[in-house]
């Protein structure tokens, strides 16, 4: 089994190291699918690129099990629901959101742009994670809402973790 690390921020780096070593996996011997183990310790980041790591773990020729140790929060619940086998370490904390901006910038009406932007983004996430975990849309809006912290029996529950290490 090939490891690869995600430790730190979700953003264009992670996801640039991360899809560089997925290809040197994916190139080692393209007749055979390779299990390849995501060592995930993130608070998060970029929504945007934690979409471009979902994609690349859906899309890989590769089993790609997700196993997270210590946190995963914001943009890293994607990495960690896309994954193909889901664990999560007893120990282990993870943390949902609705996406924000960090500073509102601009007149009104590009003040409201951002804000329609931002709901675009929450739905996808919702639908994806529905896709994902099985939970409905529905719940994990509610879920993002209230900034919550689960516990990996919780995780279990909402189907975003198959098991617990």
């Amino acid at each position: 089994m090939h490891k690869i690390f995600v430790i730190g921020d979700i953003n264009e780096e992670s996801y640039r190291e991360f899809s560089e070593k997925l290809t040197e996996i994916e190139q080692l011997n393209t007749k055979k699918s390779y299990d390849v183990l995501v060592e995930l310790n993130s608070g998060g980041g970029s929504a945007l690129d934690a979409l471009a790591f979902c994609s690349r773990i859906r899309t890989s020729s590769c089993k790609i099990n997700v196993v997270v140790h210590g946190f995963c929060g914001s943009a890293a619940v994607l990495v960690l629901a896309a994954g193909h086998r889901r664990s999560m370490a007893k120990e282990a904390w993870l943390m949902v959101h609705e996406d924000s901006l960090n500073k509102f910038s601009g007149n009104t009406s590009e003040i409201e742009k951002q804000a329609k932007r931002l709901r675009v983004l929450e739905d996808q996430w919702c639908a994806l994670l529905y896709e994902l975990t099985g939970t409905s849309k529905e719940i994990w809006a509610e879920l993002h809402k209230k900034d919550l912290y689960l516990t990996p029996e919780q995780c279990q529950r909402y189907g975003i973790v198959d098991e617990i290490i």
